[in-house]
């Protein structure tokens, strides 16, 4: 009976116990620990949007190539045009310094304050004489005769004035104007470089007949001599000697 009434007593407390404790749920699939959810990298902030008109921070020691704002950036940067060069006066006074060409067997003869000067002359003949005298003198029966050995080229006769003139106008008598038949003879001048003190030059044909021939300069040279340069000859029937009978200059 003891035995009876204890084990009874047992399982009614056993009842109690149970009725008393919290029902705990099924136990699940899922761990007893709960899992800590993986970290999440986080996005990085988007960057700040730079304003135009903010410059980046250069960087030491590379000085950052600037690019002009009205140029796209592979447009080569264009230099400025150099202003357009000043024209010469029309009338500069040149330097009158040169020495006038000479030679050793120059012939001259003087007139006045004027020397005129020929750098060969043909030996005197048949009672005529063919020095530089008669380029100033006024005389068609008279003629300067170059003397060197063919047609003359390069032979020159020179007009040297005691002081600086301004010069405007040349006239050249061409050949030996004493008659037809003397001056179809003899070489005529053609092409000719006048020269002057202050370093200018020109080239000028003169016509093959007789007669005058001016040659108006384009703007007045100041000069202390001028040079006249055969270059080139009509060349005469009978003799290669060249002659020019007569050269004028007009001054101030």
């Amino acid at each position: 009976m003891l035995l009876a009434g204890l084990g009874g007593f047992i399982l009614w407390a056993v009842q109690e116990r149970s009725q008393s404790l919290p029902v705990e749920p099924p136990p699940t699939d899922e761990p007893a620990f709960a899992q800590t959810p993986p970290e999440e990298t986080p996005t990085p902030a988007p960057a700040p949007e730079v304003s135009e008109a903010v410059t980046p921070a250069e960087t030491p020691d590379e000085p950052e190539a600037v690019t002009p704002a009205f140029a796209p950036a592979d447009t080569p940067e264009i230099a400025p045009a150099e202003p357009p060069e000043e024209a010469p006066p029309a009338l500069a006074e040149p330097e009158v310094d040169l020495p006038r060409p000479s030679t050793e067997t120059e012939d001259c003869s003087r007139s006045g304050d004027t020397t005129i000067c020929a750098s060969s002359v043909l030996a005197p003949g048949h009672g005529n004489s063919y020095g530089p005298q008669n380029l100033t003198d006024g005389n068609d029966s008279t003629a300067w005769v170059e003397g060197r050995d063919g047609q003359g080229l390069g032979e020159f006769a020179v007009v040297e004035f005691g002081s600086p003139r301004m010069v405007r106008t040349l006239t050249i008598r061409n050949g030996y104007n004493k008659n037809a038949d003397i001056f179809a003879k003899n070489s005529r001048a053609k092409d000719v470089e006048i020269r002057f003190s202050n370093g200018d030059s020109l080239e000028i044909t003169l016509r093959d007949e007789p007669g005058s021939q001016s040659m108006a300069l384009a703007q007045p040279i100041e000069t202390k001599w001028i040079a006249l340069v055969i270059r080139s000859v009509y060349p005469g029937s009978k003799y290669a000697d060249t002659a020019i009978n007569e050269i004028s200059v007009d001054t101030d």
